[in-house]
């Protein structure tokens, strides 16, 4: 009982002045994170959609695995399409219009190569 004990400091306890200032900045940062991740998982997942939409399944899967991809066909054929006047077609007419006739077009070319099991790729 004859040991000395010094204490120093506050009889309350000390708290910085900005604590409450860091502790919002801690909570700022943390959801702008969450929001920039939910950003970029969801750009991936557009990625992925396109690429399915461009190209056979098992070509993307194999690039996903890092493959390098190489196939031959003894049999292919190339059709390009132009819509003339195309330009001048989507001033005259109404937006929703346009889209409706877009649509349908695009239907029809997919109808087609679902029918005939064929590989298509997009470009606009």
């Amino acid at each position: 009982d004859k040991d000395w004990v010094i204490t120093v400091g506050y009889k309350n306890g000390f708290e910085p002045q900005w604590t409450g200032y860091a502790s919002v900045l801690v909570v700022i940062t943390s959801l702008i994170i969450v929001i920039l991740l939910n950003v970029a998982l969801v750009t991936t997942k557009q990625h992925e959609s396109l690429l399915y939409r461009m190209m056979p399944e098992r070509i993307v899967k194999q690039l996903q695995r890092g493959e390098t991809i190489v196939e031959r066909d003894s049999l292919a054929t190339v059709f390009f399409s132009h819509i003339i006047g195309f330009t001048a077609l989507s001033g005259q007419m109404k937006p929703a219009d346009f889209m409706t006739m877009l649509n349908e077009i695009y239907e029809a070319f997919d109808n087609l190569t679902n029918k005939h099991d064929v590989s298509k790729v997009e470009t606009i």
